[in-house]
């Protein structure tokens, strides 16, 4: 570890995950006219199971967006552990902004999962597609959750440092 945040799979994490959700978003949004209609249910149902492939082609790059996050929590959390920090002003900026954004980022990204699945057409299709998607967002909240305890502990250790400066 080279005591360096890695901004750059971080950038990449947060741009994959934000374009992966507008995209199920324009999805469901082009979609959700047809499923108020008098359409029959097989037409609804028909054309969940479309949405259902539309985002399971995204699955694999909501991951790909998932993998570069852990990665990068994985270095930081590492960096920290062993004390090997080398620009700490970016670490502070780092978890400044992680403190002001991803409490609320973890919310919205629960209450998007759940209003997602929230439609009034379901198939056994939507339902499989949407718990694995669901799995890959619980994976980034429960990570970003990490990423505020690792700034605990960073704040302690740098408290620790200026009080033993003493």
């Amino acid at each position: 570890m080279d005591g360096r945040l890695d901004i750059d799979s971080f950038e990449k994490a947060i741009n994959g995950l934000n374009k992966n959700l507008s995209d199920v978003g324009l999805l469901f949004r082009a979609n959700m006219p047809l499923l108020a209609t008098d359409a029959t249910q097989e037409t609804k149902e028909n054309c969940v199971d479309k949405m259902s492939d539309r985002i399971a082609e995204l699955l694999d790059s909501f991951r790909e967006s998932y993998s570069y996050y852990n990665d990068f929590y994985e270095k930081m959390k590492e960096n920290i552990r062993n004390d090997n920090i080398e620009n700490p002003e970016e670490y502070d900026v780092f978890f400044n902004h992680a403190n002001e954004t991803f409490p609320k980022y973890i919310d919205e990204l629960g209450q998007s999962i759940d209003s997602l699945c929230d439609i009034p057409v379901k198939t056994e299709k939507f339902e499989s597609t949407m718990r694995e998607l669901g799995a890959i967002i619980e994976n980034f909240r429960f990570d970003f959750k990490r990423t505020l305890a690792v700034s605990d502990v960073y704040e302690v250790q740098k408290q620790m440092k200026e009080e033993n400066k003493s």
